[in-house]
């Protein structure tokens, strides 16, 4: 199914999400998931479908094309789309995509499905042999578009050791930082990517030589509160083109700090989503190249 609601001009940047019919709170992987007695959160599924809708209406308001991978039936985080896969531009220009290999067990048959969409898309798979090693797509990748690098979080999810087999074969410098709280699992939860040399950070979620190497890797590093980061999730936000941020809602400390460096906020609403512990960013996975 493609969203055909976007004009011929081509579009700013294009996303893959996963319809969210499916998506519910059914194990508890994270400390997101589970309420004070450890039993997983309640999800109000008809709210979560149109907190998912008004987002994607807003990628596509800034300037992006969705297309769209069904949800399947007993995969409820399958919605995350940013975790099972990885694309990139390889040195001759092909756009390539590199499958995960996911740590929980409950998660790992959601990514076959996004194997056959990106064939059927004139992606060309970059196969790793992983063995033992997890490897969580752009949950840990995160692209950095000025320097040409990936971002790399480890210590949760991902193993340091798939990290240095993806760069050794993508031929794609990654810039690896130790993820130290368990809040914050995966790297896009606690690091953003703004454009203009700007990045944001939560320095609690990372070890020392890690906030060292972010330091020097932006001219401008916004340190965001830490209550708005593991409550709001106000860092699992998506800027695309350098001016527009789509983030929670609820957050001002860092909306303040947005403003005053001139982007243009975009606050939604993911707080079904937040119970499973995702967000803006965890519900799309950027497409490096242009789909067919």
């Amino acid at each position: 199914m493609e969203n055909s609601n976007f004009s011929s001009r081509k579009p700013a940047f294009e996303l893959l999400m996963v319809t969210p019919e499916y998506f519910d709170v059914e194990y508890v992987i994270n400390p997101h998931m589970q309420n004070p007695d450890g039993t997983p959160k309640r999800v109000d599924r008809s709210l979560a479908r149109a907190q998912w809708q008004k987002l994607k209406s807003t990628f596509e308001e800034v300037g992006g094309k969705v297309h769209m991978l069904e949800g399947q039936h007993g995969l409820p985080d399958m919605v995350f789309a940013a975790n099972q896969c990885v694309t990139f531009r390889d040195a001759q220009g092909r756009q390539r995509y590199c499958l995960s290999v996911m740590a929980a067990h409950a998660r790992k048959p959601e990514v076959p499905f996004f194997g056959e969409w990106m064939e059927s898309h004139a992606y060309e798979r970059l196969t790793l042999d992983l063995g033992s090693f997890h490897l969580e797509g752009t949950g840990d990748l995160i692209w950095d578009e000025e320097r040409q690098e990936f971002w790399a979080g480890h210590g949760f999810r991902t193993h340091t050791e798939a990290i240095d087999l993806f760069e050794a074969a993508s031929g794609k410098v990654c810039r690896k930082l130790e993820l130290v709280s368990d809040l914050f699992y995966h790297l896009d939860t606690c690091l953003v990517v703004l454009g203009r040399g700007i990045g944001a950070y939560v320095p609690e979620a990372f070890d020392a030589s890690s906030r060292r190497e972010l330091e020097r890797g932006f001219r401008d590093l916004i340190s965001a509160d830490l209550n708005e980061a593991k409550l709001g999730f106000c860092l699992n936000a998506y800027c695309p083109n350098g001016r527009d941020v789509i983030l929670q809602k609820g957050s001002p400390r860092f909306v303040e700090e947005l403003k005053r460096r001139e982007f243009k906020v975009h606050e939604v609403d993911t707080g079904e989503f937040i119970k499973a512990g995702g967000s803006v960013f965890c519900l799309k996975l950027e497409l490096r190249g242009e789909p067919k």
